[in-house]
């Protein structure tokens, strides 16, 4: 095979990893190899399609060939410690990672993939130095922000955290990962309106990420709705303390229910309005507990208007709000069992 064949099909084959069309590439470098198996090049694009496909076993040996012919090619070294990882092979994936690094320490992709194989196994400050020292290479790259982001997440560093993410985001508004893990910090911090816009909106950008999404969506809405639990067990108490026998709705409990009910339905009203029909059926739909703390919060709203427009139906509070703690009781008592 000529050396101009080789050049246009590893253009060629460029052209489909940038766009993460890795089965094209695969295609194109099998019929190269198949004239000129040995060729490093060849085999080194070869394996990051793999890599980019799973096949992280057919990367390592195409990479072990390459690196046969061209021992300190500083890609081949890089692309073989991610199939090392890929494999779960952290030892020796972190070896050649640091392999990578000294055969270019000034490429600044040799120090991402060994600050996630460190990150992965732990070693914080040492993944957190690497990845500053990424940045400092090539400051343009919004997945390196993201990664320092993670690192200092783990650290439990938040702030720095929202940081690193938002410097992603100002370089690639776009960026569904660090929009996603902006929106994992604020959920951390108790700030589930703005959580569940982030996972809505990383849901939006990259639908790869849509599983991750919809569960954290869940999670999201779960802890909302155990919130609104406090309001329903307060508005209950209220309701009960009103409609025992022998009292009489007065102005001041009235307003208290009124306010508990205003409250609630508010809170409920925000959520729906987040959310939006399609995607709050879809989280019922997969965890009915979640549902059930939905109609808790809907039954306590209608059990609390009822009482304020409508005080001679004192008798359907009587039976409606210890029924209704019961099952109160019950979903927080599962929740706590279940961790839902």
């Amino acid at each position: 095979m000529t050396a101009e064949a080789v050049d246009a099909a590893l253009q060629q084959a460029r052209m489909y990893l940038d766009v993460d069309n890795h089965q094209r590439a695969r295609e194109v470098l099998a019929h190269a190899l198949s004239m000129a198996p040995d060729h490093p090049a060849l085999l080194i694009f070869d394996a990051q399609a793999a890599i980019g496909l799973g096949d992280y076993i057919g990367a390592e040996r195409r990479l072990y060939a390459a690196l046969k012919s061209a021992p300190d090619n500083e890609h081949a070294i890089r692309l073989y410690a991610l199939a090392l990882r890929g494999q779960g092979r952290w030892h020796e994936a972190k070896w050649m990672a640091w392999r990578a690094v000294c055969a270019d320490p000034n490429e600044y992709r040799t120090h991402l993939v060994y600050a996630h194989i460190l990150s992965d196994e732990g070693w914080l400050d040492a993944a957190l130095a690497e990845v500053t020292e990424a940045i400092r290479l090539e400051p343009s790259d919004p997945d390196l922000f993201v990664l320092r982001g993670n690192i200092f997440r783990k650290l439990s560093r938040t702030a720095e955290s929202d940081a690193e993410y938002t410097a992603a985001l100002r370089l690639q508004p776009d960026h569904a990962i660090a929009t996603h893990n902006l929106a994992v910090n604020r959920m951390a911090r108790g700030r589930l309106l703005g959580a569940l816009q982030g996972f809505l909106g990383a849901g939006t950008l990259d639908p790869t990420l849509g599983g991750l999404a919809r569960s954290n969506i869940a999670l999201a809405m779960a802890r909302w709705l155990r919130w609104c639990t406090a309001g329903v067990l307060f508005l209950v108490w209220l309701l009960l303390v009103t409609a025992a026998p022998g009292n009489t709705l007065g102005a001041a409990p009235r307003v208290g229910i009124a306010a508990a009910t205003i409250g609630l339905g508010a809170a409920l009203g925000k959520l729906v309005v987040t959310v939006g029909r399609r995607t709050l059926a879809s989280a019922l739909k997969s965890r009915p507990l979640l549902a059930m703390r939905l109609v808790v919060v809907v039954v306590a709203v209608v059990l609390g208007a009822l009482t304020v427009v409508s005080p001679r139906q004192l008798e359907v509070v009587q039976i409606g709000a210890p029924m209704l703690l019961i099952v109160t009781l019950v979903l927080v008592w599962v929740g706590r069992f279940t961790r839902q």
